[in-house]
């Protein structure tokens, strides 16, 4: 039994040997698995903390630049014009498109570009000075000075950021449009604050809310508060200033390529998704409308209207009445003019609507009479023969006040001659008798009473 234990072992030793061969050989394979699995983690981490470290990076170097703009342009003495000037000490101005391009790259450069410091901004655009022609503006130093430090600053902006993604792009196969999913974890096609700041305070606690507007400087493009992946990709990718990199030596041939690939499927889905979004945003508008923001001014209206609407029924109402109380008496008798002032200017304004009346058949006030009409059935023949003999009564009216007044003014011109012949050359002193006696509402005798007692005096005077 000895003897044959170890031919049993033998026998049975190929078979332990190829088992244990396919049990290593299985788990190698998970590990390489494992290993594989394992290092596209690590590798997505990495790119995590590298994208991070890009965006903090840019954040940190423009709110130190948004600092010393602040600080230059809180300076009274402080000038644009002035500084470009003295930065321009052969004279050129602006002359070509390239002149023209460098000062609005100044400006861009030493302004502030954040909301909350948009009265200082215009403050520093208001402030001009008078410079002379061939003078070279005498700018203080240390206005100089900080000048110099804001354009060393964003220099070294540059020179990071671009270092920054020319390393990115050489530790492992960078994808752009993966780096854009990574923050955006596949759940939309735009970035904004929310999306930044769940991102980014997983790498870093000390990331606030309110930091995204510092990115949105130098990322947003368009001013939407959004990045889209255009913008995002045109700010990851490397500008022309590196040179170490030779595939980004020419950024704009390159582009295309190397950002949406030979397969635009991903970038079409993107844009036409974003449509989609944009026509229901349109067709939801009017659902979205909340009408109890605008109850109080609806009110407001109604109220007014109301209001209007019953002082217009009053005063067509008092018209009516008055119309149909003057019906039955004399209104044209000087008496009642006289005696009552209001009457008089109704009776002004109801005679100019029947002289438009006559002349183009339309009267606001005389439609009241046929709204009356309505409700005693009377025709429309009624209707011209009343008007017919309220023409008649007026002419009737005007032609008896002429003829009453007709002998007072007939006297008062025999008095007047009479008073020019015995006076002579004394013109002023009959006219103001005249005012002073004549009166056209007092009876005719005690005006001549009045006028033939100072004609007397007058002879007496004048023959003594």
């Amino acid at each position: 039994m000895n003897r044959n234990q170890p031919q049993n072992e033998g026998d049975l030793q190929p078979v332990n040997s190829t088992d244990n061969q396919l049990q290593d050989f299985l788990f190698g394979q998970e590990n390489i698995n494992n290993n594989q699995q394992g290092n596209e983690q690590d590798q997505i981490q990495q790119q995590q903390q590298d994208l991070a470290e890009l965006l903090l990076t840019m954040l940190e170097k423009e709110y130190n630049l948004e600092i010393q703009r602040t600080i230059l342009c809180e300076n009274e003495k402080f000038c644009l014009l002035e500084s470009f000037s003295h930065l321009d000490q052969q004279g050129h101005g602006i002359i070509s498109p390239y002149d023209l391009k460098l000062f609005l790259n100044f400006i861009s450069i030493l302004l502030p570009k954040q909301e909350k410091n948009q009265y200082i901004r215009e403050g520093a655009l208001r402030r001009k000075k008078r410079i002379s022609v061939g003078q070279v503006p005498q700018v203080p130093f240390y206005i100089v000075e900080q000048i110099a430090s804001i354009f060393n600053e964003e220099l070294s902006y540059v020179r990071t950021i671009e270092n920054l993604k020319d390393n990115m792009i050489r530790k492992y196969d960078y994808d752009f449009k993966e780096s854009f999913q990574i923050i955006t974890r596949g759940q939309a096609n735009y970035i904004d604050a929310n999306i930044m700041y769940d991102f980014l305070s997983e790498q870093d606690q000390q990331y606030d809310f309110e930091f995204f507007s510092y990115l949105e400087v130098r990322l947003d493009k368009d001013r939407s508060k959004t990045l889209t992946i255009d913008e995002f990709c045109h700010a990851m990718f490397p500008s022309d200033f590196s040179k170490t990199n030779q595939n980004f030596k020419r950024a704009d041939k390159n582009f295309d390529r190397l950002v949406y690939g030979e397969d635009q499927d991903f970038y079409n889905y993107l844009q036409l998704n974003e449509q989609q979004q944009q026509q229901q945003f349109q067709a939801t508008a009017k659902q979205r409308f909340v009408p109890q923001k605008y109850k109080y001014y609806n009110e407001m209206n109604n109220l007014t209207q109301a209001k209007v609407q019953k002082l217009d029924k009053k005063l067509n109402q008092q018209n009516t009445n008055q119309l149909l109380s003057s019906r039955h008496t004399n209104r044209f008798n000087s008496n009642n003019i006289n005696n009552n002032q209001t009457l008089r200017k109704f009776l002004k304004t109801n005679l100019e609507f029947e002289k438009q009346f006559n002349n183009a058949n339309i009267s606001p006030q005389l439609q009241l009479y046929h709204k009356q009409f309505e409700s005693d059935q009377q025709t429309d023949e009624d209707q011209q023969n009343y008007l017919q003999e309220m023409n008649q009564n007026w002419q009737q009216n005007q032609f008896q006040q002429q003829q009453e007044h007709l002998p007072t003014f007939k006297a008062n011109q025999q008095i007047q001659q009479q008073g020019f012949v015995l006076q002579g050359d004394n013109n002023n002193n009959l006219n103001n008798q005249q005012e002073h006696f004549y009166n056209p509402n007092n009876n005719y005798r005690q005006q001549n009473v009045t006028y033939g007692n100072q004609i007397q005096e007058s002879q007496t005077s004048s023959y003594s």
